[in-house]
């Protein structure tokens, strides 16, 4: 499954430090924008078509605590670990619900102007 996802977030975090850390929560919406399922077999890929009864709109919370390190007043580098768990199910079935989570580490370069 490929989803597009639109966060909201806040970030808290400690000012006028060389290095800072900061705590960052928030949700997100999730639009689902590929849903292909293949199967691999002897070297070769079979598209068996699509899994079915899943939402194509789904909620995510987040939770994370980063790391950046100021280069100077303008530039700096970040490091965060998050944690993201889908709020609702992702399949539609009444027996069955499913909420995938995921665990993600992001790095990046931030410019403030």
């Amino acid at each position: 499954f490929d989803f597009l996802e639109i966060p909201l977030l806040i970030k808290y975090k400690e000012m006028d430090k060389k290095v800072g850390i900061h705590v960052v929560s928030g949700v997100g919406t999730n639009l689902m924008i590929d849903n292909e399922v293949f199967l691999y077999h002897k070297g070769e890929k079979v598209n068996l078509g699509e899994t079915v009864r899943l939402n194509k709109f789904n909620f995510t919370g987040s939770l994370g605590v980063g790391f950046e390190y100021n280069l100077n007043y303008n530039w700096s580098l970040s490091l965060e670990p998050t944690f993201r768990y889908f709020l609702n199910s992702i399949n539609t079935s009444s027996s069955t619900k499913t909420h995938p989570y995921y665990f993600g580490v992001y790095s990046g370069m931030n410019i403030y102007f």
